[in-house]
Parts: structure tokens; C-alpha cells; sequence
């Protein structure tokens, strides 16, 4: 069976042309298929992405989670019908399963995380993502589905005690609900850590009663590849990542320092005196650096070799 790489992170905005042609095709023809209401199809083309050896992150944010959003703009649009989205939604939840079997043999990390929908969350397939989304980085992962009663999910929490809860939230009008969730988990239980995300929080921060009442026990994430990185901030359990994944961690905290600093790829590549694709590379967690080129990023970023190079996710 094709195998996920372990891992690496992708940013749209900064992917080689090579891949970016790559999943440009992938992308089209993905979608398609599900058009066509061709399932052998759909499949096909996420097969051929696996052989290609697309990362998970490439495969999910910039194939089959566009196609997703069309589907439903398409629906919102009235030009689908809700039978035909229903039926596009069950093919990618079907590839998504044919990705996630090649996880099976990556190493675990030991730490557990629930991932969950409150009650009234009715689109599972984001929380499904993000599950699968820590698999590949090797978590423990117990995935339990949406439109979970909020009694229900508390006894299970209480019960098994997972390290971390993961909560997708896609609807505007179920905020409310999320926060007061997050207080009954944590409050009165230090040890609780709550990871909120999904497209319901785009944009929006937590409400300051919740930070003076539970500060430090939960972060909103508006990515899932920034979930990746503030759930094991969150945990802080003195995980040692794969290689793979390190270069992943160091890239991506790269890329946001130069935002920080308001420099282009170009502008930071020419302060370190390194190339702008091996720099692309380096972000991208498919390149490892030498001692030198990592010496002038931290020169060029005003930052310390030991903060660039930190194995710990932020």
C-alpha cells in the first residue's frame, strides 16, 4: 500500500512549482470525478496521490478539502441538490479512509487526544481531518464523532481521562456552547487541556471570562496545522518528534518568525545569503538545514540558535 510521509507541513503560498503542479492536477481531477459521480475515479486520483507521495497535509488541504467547500458552495448556490452533496461528502469521507490506513504503521507518541463534535454539530467530516491530522503525527487518537450529548462526552472524559480534548466546531451558533463546555471540562480540573477548532472560529478569540477562569488550559486553533502545534503546547509532555516531523516544527516556526519581522521568502533568503528554494524548502520541512544555513536564518531573524531550532512545537 502507498504510504503518507510523516509529518511535513505544507503552506499553500510557499509550495515548489513541481508539487503546486502536481496538486493542481490532483485537485481538478478530483473534483471532477466527484461531478462525474465517478467513485472509482475519486479514488483513483487519491491513489495516485499516495504513489506520488503527496503529504497528508497536501492531500487533505489542498485536494480533497477544496473540493469539500465547493460541494457545499455548490449546494448553497442551489446547483447540487442535498442527495447529490450528501454523496460527494460520503466519497471524500471514503478516500479519507483509504489515506488513513496508510497511518497505521507510523510510530505513536504515547499521548492520547479525544476528538469530538459538541452537540448540534452535524459536519463531521472537519473533526474527522483533524483526527486524522494527529494520527500522522503519531498521537493516540480516540475519535468519537459529532453530536455527541455534552452529558454523554463529559462522563466519557471523566472516565478515560484522555491528555487532550479536541472539539470541531463549523457552526457559527454553537460558540456558545463550545465555551461553556470548555468551563464545565476545566474548571475545577487543572490537569484538563481543551483544543478548540474548525471554521466556526475563524477570526474570534475566547471571551476574557473564560481566560480568567481557566488561563492556560485551552487554545483556539484556525488551522489544523496550528492545532498540530499548540496541542502539544498544550500537552507539554517532552515529546522527541521524528525526524520527519522535526524538520516539520523547525520550518514552520521559520515561517512564522519571518512573518513576525514582515519579510517576503525573498527578502528573508537574501538577509541570510542562502536560496530562495532551498529557503521554500526549509519551510516546507523537506529540507534539512546545515549548522551554517541555520546560523544565518537565526542571524537574519534576530532570534537564538536554541528558539529556532527548538524540537518543541510552540
Amino acid at each position: 500500500m502507498s504510504s503518507i510521509l510523516y509529518g511535513s507541513v505544507v503552506d499553500n503560498r510557499h509550495i515548489g512549482t513541481a508539487s503546486s503542479k502536481r496538486l493542481k492536477v490532483a485537485r481538478q481531477s478530483f473534483f471532477a470525478a466527484l461531478m462525474a459521480r465517478d467513485r472509482l475515479e475519486a479514488a483513483a486520483v487519491v491513489e495516485g496521490a499516495l504513489v506520488a507521495k503527496l503529504t497528508l497535509a497536501e492531500l487533505y488541504l489542498e485536494v480533497l478539502a477544496p473540493a469539500q467547500k465547493e460541494i457545499g458552495d455548490r449546494w448553497h448556490r442551489g446547483e447540487l441538490s442535498i442527495a447529490e452533496e450528501h454523496w460527494s461528502t460520503e466519497v471524500i469521507r471514503e478516500c479519507m479512509g483509504r489515506v488513513r490506513r496508510t497511518l497505521s504503521d507510523l510510530p505513536r507518541r504515547g499521548a492520547s487526544v479525544l476528538v469530538a463534535g459538541l452537540e448540534g454539530e452535524r459536519h463531521s467530516l472537519s473533526a474527522r481531518m483533524a483526527a486524522d491530522f494527529f494520527l500522522w503525527r503519531g498521537w493516540q487518537v480516540e475519535y468519537l464523532g459529532c453530536n455527541l450529548p455534552s452529558t454523554e462526552l463529559l462522563s466519557y472524559v471523566d472516565r478515560h481521562e484522555p491528555e487532550l480534548i479536541a472539539l470541531s466546531v463549523t457552526m457559527e451558533e454553537n460558540l456558545e456552547t463550545a465555551w461553556s463546555f470548555c468551563r464545565q471540562l476545566c474548571s475545577g480540573h487543572p490537569g484538563r487541556r481543551v483544543l478548540l477548532g474548525g471554521s466556526a472560529f475563524r477570526g474570534r478569540e475566547g471571551p476574557a471570562s473564560l481566560e480568567d477562569e481557566i488561563s492556560g488550559s485551552y487554545a483556539v486553533a484556525r488551522s489544523a496545522l496550528e492545532g498540530l502545534e499548540l496541542a502539544t503546547r498544550l500537552v507539554g509532555d517532552g515529546w522527541r518528534p521524528e525526524p520527519e516531523a522535526y524538520l516539520s516544527i523547525v520550518g514552520l516556526r521559520i515561517q512564522r518568525l519571518r512573518k513576525e519581522v514582515g519579510l517576503t521568502q525573498a527578502q528573508l533568503a537574501s538577509r541570510a545569503r542562502i536560496t530562495r528554494p532551498y529557503l521554500s524548502a526549509v519551510e516546507r520541512g523537506k529540507q534539512n538545514m546545515t549548522l551554517e544555513a541555520a546560523l544565518k536564518l537565526a542571524g537574519a531573524l534576530s532570534t537564538s540558535m536554541s528558539e529556532l531550532l527548538d524540537e518543541a512545537p510552540e
